[in-house]
């Protein structure tokens, strides 16, 4: 047996051991395919038992003996191996019986200039058939039809592709494997689930007749799942409501499954049917019915279908829908379309959004949470206006509608602008009449051009010269940056030279300058085609004397629009008053102990600049600052100021051979702040010098 197989030792693993031993690396098995292995079209199905899987072939391709490592010596055998997946097996295990040729019905079959194969062996989910490899030419074919001694046993839990394995392995005379081709082929696919019915979002609609609703899906979940004959029920449930004129051919859209066209209507007209004429095969079938009813006026609210079929071991299951919603014909917004453009801060654009709405008496308006509407270009106003006019720093617009107009109206086209300092987020328009508060309705996005990010290093007032963190500029998109862009320090910094600039990412081309020594403006000579980021570094400043600490942040805006966009901080200006360190858990000679940080006794001195003192005799580690002593004994829970025995929940101890103090007592002891970054895991100390 020469079986290579997860779940079998085969005397393959042993060949390819002893090939590696003796042979070189790579001059066993040739690079050229010498079979082609392909399956014909698999069909979707449902798991269970004598299952049909489609036909696998293993078809001669190339001169078996033109490889790599073929000695001359003449070829033995070829054994063709065929594995199930786990939870698939054949119905009936193969036997000899199951071999034929390939005008037989069998399970196995194979070309008539081939003399017949063996059936080496074979058990519930694996075969293995042997050949005479001298005797393959042109026209020599395996086929392993799937279909055939029963099919496929396939269990209730599996999903999926069912994906057959075939390896191929030629021998020579001599044991010596030539070469070994293996493919995995799908026979089946095993979808796991029963037709689904379902629909879209319930249409809003008032009162009439041919009133469209929202479109029905029934999606098969296996090919056939409907079948011949069958009759597919749509039931209104909601009374007052009629199907317009039984169902139209219009309305129907069918995918690889077909419907007859003479019949619609059922036993009344709140009931109509599709009858199926060509179920599907090989793959699922789907019916798309876009419902038209008639409303009568006292109708309100929603508008059920119930969806069942007229067999009883049917797959489709009794279905309850809302698919439309009946609404008072005053104030009723429809139809919203196209809501998600995006209009960049300092910008104008004109919306794609559009809307249906029913009036509720001779006055509309429209206000815009932020922004303006652009004056000379309203919104399209597709209805029957007398007057219109624009109020509320032109946030606002209404359209009075003549007299005696009665219907919807479509607003569509609408324009918009605003300038850098615009709050980004959803553009929501207030949809009014004279008689109600109005209907809010997102009609597009406000968002900001680019983004600037930076680091912030610290600088010190009164010094010049000093390098701020770099600038990091991105486009939201492409031509989001079209103009300069101005950067403002703050009153008492200025820049020292000028930076430079380069793209690391898209093609816009830009330059730098510096404007009355405290504008940095970012110029654009070619704007972008794709999204760019732009990087401004060596940047320098001079600091007075008399600036305040805290973040050095840069107003940014535009050249035409001298409103904030938004402001960046590139440096931190600090008091050198001020000793401020920072202690990262994980670092060298940082520990936490009982909840409390501890620092080695050096680190705590070179950064804060405290003297140090090691008392041998009474084994305390001492800081001095100021005239002041702090003593911390080791490996009691107290420290010592100025001689003042004081209780702490965590002393000093001994790590690593190194004294380490507590930043807790020395807040005690030496005053300042003390601040834990529980997400970072860092303790930062800041006291007075």
């Amino acid at each position: 047996m020469y079986k290579v197989h997860n779940r079998r030792l085969s005397l393959l693993l042993v060949f390819l051991f002893v090939m590696t031993v003796i042979l070189p690396a790579g001059t066993a098995f040739g690079t050229t395919s010498k079979v082609d292995i392909y399956g014909s079209l698999y069909k979707c199905v449902s798991a269970g038992d004598g299952v049909e899987g489609s036909t696998v072939s293993v078809v001669y391709k190339n001169d078996f003996t033109d490889v790599s490592g073929f000695d001359g010596s003449g070829l033995d055998k070829l054994v063709i191996q065929v594995s199930l997946p786990d939870g698939v097996e054949f119905a009936n295990t193969p036997s000899a019986d199951d071999v034929g040729n390939l005008d037989s019905d069998k399970l196995i079959m194979y070309s008539s200039n081939l003399s017949e194969p063996n059936l080496i062996t074979a058990d519930s989910n694996y075969c293995e058939i042997e050949t005479n490899a001298g005797e393959w030419t042109d026209n020599s074919k395996f086929e392993f039809d799937f279909s055939k001694n029963g099919g496929l046993d396939i269990a209730d839990d599996f999903s999926g592709d069912v994906d057959v394995t075939i390896e191929v392995i030629c021998f020579t005379d001599s044991g010596k494997i030539v070469w070994t081709e293996d493919e995995d082929v799908t026979i089946a696919r095993v979808s796991g689930i029963t037709t689904s019915i379902t629909a879209g979002d319930p249409e809003k609609i008032t009162w009439g007749a041919g009133r469209e609703l929202a479109k029905i899906t029934l999606q098969e979940g296996q090919a056939g799942e409907f079948t011949d004959n069958e009759k597919i029920y749509f039931k209104i449930l909601t009374d007052d409501v009629t199907f317009s004129n039984g169902i139209d051919i219009s309305q129907v859209d069918t995918t690889r499954i077909s419907v007859k066209q003479d019949v619609y209507f059922g036993n009344n007209d709140q009931i109509v049917y599709l009858e199926i004429k060509d179920p599907s095969s090989g793959f699922p079938g789907k019916i798309e019915f876009t419902p038209k009813v008639d409303i009568c006026p006292i109708v309100s609210g929603d508008i059920k279908i119930k969806v069942y079929s007229s067999k009883e071991d049917t797959k489709v299951e009794e279905t309850e829908l809302v698919i439309g919603k009946v609404v008072d014909e005053a104030g009723t917004i429809e139809e919203i379309k196209d809501n998600d453009t995006v209009v960049y801060a300092g910008s104008d654009k004109k919306l794609d959004a559009s809307f249906k709405y029913w009036p509720d008496g001779d006055i509309i308006t429209l206000t815009l949470n932020k922004g303006k509407f652009d004056k000379n270009d309203l919104p399209e106003f597709d209805g029957n206006q007398s007057n219109v006019q624009i109020y509320n720093n032109d946030r606002s617009v209404y359209y009075e509608i003549s007299s005696g107009y009665g219907g919807p109206v479509k607003i569509k086209n609408i324009h918009v602008t605003c300038d850098n300092d615009v709050e980004t987020g959803d553009i929501i328009l207030t949809v009014g009449g004279q008689d109600r508060d109005g209907q809010e309705i997102v009609i597009g996005k406000f968002a900001k051009p680019f983004t600037v990010t930076a680091e912030k290093p610290e600088i010190q007032g009164g010094a010049f010269e000093q390098a701020a963190g770099k600038l990091i500029i991105s486009e939201a998109d492409a031509e989001t940056i079209n103009e300069a862009v101005y950067m403002e320090l703050p009153s008492g910094i200025e820049f020292n030279g000028t930076p430079s600039v380069k793209v690391t990412q898209g093609d816009i081309d830009v330059s730098v300058n510096v404007k009355d020594k405290n504008i940095l403006v970012l110029n654009v000579n070619e704007k972008s085609s794709s999204a760019s980021t732009i990087e401004i570094s060596n940047i320098k400043y001079d600091v007075e004397s008399l600036v305040l600490p805290g973040d050095v942040k840069l107003d940014i805006y535009t050249e035409s629009d001298d409103s904030l966009l938004f402001e960046v901080a590139n440096a931190t200006v600090v008091d050198d008053s001020i000793v401020k360190a920072s202690f990262a858990l994980g670092d060298e000679g940082v520990y936490v102990i009982n909840g409390r940080t501890l620092v080695q006794v050096n680190l705590l001195c070179d950064v804060l600049g405290l003297q140090k003192m090691w008392d041998a005799t009474n084994k305390m580690a001492c800081f001095m600052k100021n005239g002041r002593i702090v003593a911390f004994p080791i490996g009691e829970d107290k420290i010592i100021i100025n001689g003042c025995e004081i209780s702490v929940d965590q002393g000093a101890r001994i790590i690593n051979d190194y004294t380490c103090a507590t930043l807790r007592g020395l807040k005690m002891a030496f005053g300042g702040d003390l601040d834990w970054d529980n997400d970072n895991k860092i303790a930062s100390f800041t006291f007075g010098k």
